[in-house]
């Protein structure tokens, strides 16, 4: 049996219009986990492929998506080194706050 990632590899390479056609129809969400997980020589003309308003929403979702991925755990942290004490200050975060940070990605603990 072949690995389920090779054959959805071989396929966006070998056939990007019908697979244009058929992640046109699946959820942004899902269509952006699907192409950041793959080569960009591969997603580029499967998205080429696609209806122009398609291929907008699947690039925002996949910006999003893209977007996780690289701050992943350094997200909170960021914001913190950035505004630091200003948070509470500004109403963001106040110090009786019981609601844990937690990484972009994950559901609260």
């Amino acid at each position: 049996m072949a690995d389920p990632e090779r054959l959805t590899l071989t396929y966006l390479d070998s056939h990007p219009g019908d697979a244009a056609r058929v992640l046109e129809r699946i959820s942004s969400v899902e269509c952006a986990v699907l192409l950041a997980r793959v080569p960009a020589r591969v997603a580029a003309p499967v998205l080429a492929a696609m209806l122009p308003a398609a291929a907008a929403r699947q690039l925002a979702a996949l910006d999003a998506e893209l977007d996780a991925h690289r701050l992943g755990a350094a997200a909170p942290r960021a914001v913190l080194r950035m505004f630091g004490s200003s948070l509470p200050r500004l109403g963001v975060l106040s110090s009786a706050s019981s609601t844990p940070i937690h990484t972009v990605g994950t559901p609260p603990v």
